[in-house]
């Protein structure tokens, strides 16, 4: 009896050529079959007719030959019907070899060397693709043995003038025997060679079958995780900032009552702190709402103009305060364009804030003018700053979340590192694009395109965009 194998044993010998090995020897096997079949009623057709026109014997021992071997071939096509590979190769292979041996007994002279000199080899082939590999030795010990046999067997009963010679005998006994004795050891280490090759591509193909189904469940886990935390954040946003308005309220609420010095000293600290940490809950809250798509795009007209001076306004203390000057340099053509105003403005903000972060003593270049990017009308916005700049090693990464081109910025100037995935976010949901050049000690220039119009498609819906 047959060892069992535990559930989930890797693939054996026995499985990969069960695989891959019977379906080769059962299609070679149904082809020698039929053309078998088809090769043999002509012969025998012939050979009838040879007889009837000479009336010699030897022809109708053909015949009688050739309809043995019918009966074989038949037979194991049935098998094969039946899926018995190893019973139909075998018929199959009984059959050549005896016609190949006993035919060549009754054929005249010159056809009975032709069909020992290539018969077998022939056979020998049939049977490195049909023979099942246990038997496959056995086969090819036995052919060169069993062909010195027929070609003696033959000279005594029927002999050859050719092989009158006993040196001619014993040549083409054992040059026969020899060339047989090659091609049945290239046979064998042929059909080693590719079981060898076919359980290792069996092995490999399980491996990475299994490899490919823990990478699937394993990011089936971390999306499951992702949307979770990010619907978690988006629904608790109303519960996160309405303490930490009520706290900054009442800051300012005191700074008004109060003139001591010392009390006023505290509020402040209070205020800052909670105004620094609103900001910083705010970043990670507008990410969430993106990933989880509860963000919606309210298209309206948009003076860009406009809209830079009051940015330029808001932001002025904070400029001012780095020693910064900043220039605003808009296009007379720029004109208006059709998007959502309050991510069009939480693009700018975040572009020209964070160049005011990184600046010190420095300028600020703001350069709007109207563009065309792929056919499309739209406005560009740049912003320049001779800054800090970024290193280049770090340019593929500063867009993605929580991400800051060094852990020393973050302790420096502080952040969530989420400022500019938030501004790619956005402008990808505006139809947009956002792209940066950057030297370090010289600054950078972050570019913004916005189409003139929103696509249809982007104005019915949020989109998700989380990378």
């Amino acid at each position: 009896m047959g060892e069992a194998r535990p559930a989930g044993a890797g693939p054996t010998d026995a499985d990969d050529e069960g695989v891959s090995l019977v379906s080769f020897r059962a299609r070679v096997a149904d082809t020698t079959a039929r053309w078998a079949l088809i090769a043999s009623v002509i012969i025998v057709g012939g050979r009838i007719a040879e007889y009837v026109g000479s009336g010699e014997l030897h022809f109708l021992v053909s015949v009688g030959i050739w309809i043995i071997c019918d009966v074989f071939f038949w037979r194991a096509r049935a098998r094969l019907r039946r899926g018995d590979v190893d019973g139909a190769a075998a018929r199959i292979l009984v059959a050549t070899l005896f016609v190949v041996s006993v035919n060549s007994l009754f054929e005249v002279p010159a056809l009975s060397l032709t069909g020992f000199l290539l018969g077998f080899p022939v056979l020998q082939i049939c049977a490195l693709a049909m023979a099942p590999p246990e038997q496959l030795r056995v086969w090819s010990r036995g052919l060169p043995i069993l062909f010195c046999v027929a070609v003696l067997l033959r000279q005594l009963v029927n002999p050859m003038a050719i092989l009158e010679s006993p040196l001619d005998l014993l040549t083409v006994a054992i040059g026969g025997a020899f060339g047989l004795v090659i091609i049945g050891s290239l046979s064998v280490g042929l059909q080693d060679t590719l079981r060898r090759a076919l359980g290792a591509s069996e092995e490999a193909r399980g491996a990475l079958g299994h490899a490919n189904l823990e990478i699937a469940a394993a990011r089936d886990q971390a999306l499951a995780a992702s949307t979770a935390k990010s619907a978690f954040l988006a629904t608790m946003s109303h519960e996160l900032r309405t303490p930490l308005n009520a706290i900054i309220g009442y800051s300012e609420l005191l700074l008004e009552e109060h003139d001591d010095p010392s009390i006023r000293g505290d509020v402040k600290r209070i205020h800052g702190a909670g105004a620094h940490l609103l900001v910083l809950i705010n970043d990670i809250l507008d990410l969430s709402k993106v990933e989880a798509g509860k963000t919606e795009i309210n298209v309206e007209a948009i003076a860009i103009a406009a809209l830079l001076d009051g940015i330029a306004d808001t932001l002025g203390p904070t400029i001012e305060r780095g020693g910064n000057r900043l220039e605003l340099e808009v296009s007379g053509d720029v004109g208006l364009i059709e998007s959502d105003l309050t991510k069009v403005r939480q693009i700018l903000i975040n572009l020209i804030g964070n160049a005011a972060k990184f600046t010190h003593d420095g300028e600020i270049r703001v350069i709007a003018r109207s563009i065309e990017a792929a056919g499309a009308p739209g406005v560009e916005v740049s912003v320049e700053d001779t800054g800090i700049g970024i290193p280049a090693d770090k340019l593929a990464t500063i867009f993605d979340p929580f991400v800051q081109a060094d852990a020393s910025t973050t302790r420096r100037y502080g952040g969530t590192g989420l400022g500019l995935a938030i501004t790619r976010r956005f402008c990808e949901m505006l139809g947009g694009t956002l792209t940066v050049v950057s030297e370090v000690g010289k600054g950078s220039r972050f570019t913004v395109w916005l189409p003139r119009q929103i696509a249809p498609e982007l104005r019915s819906r949020g989109r998700t965009l989380s990378g």
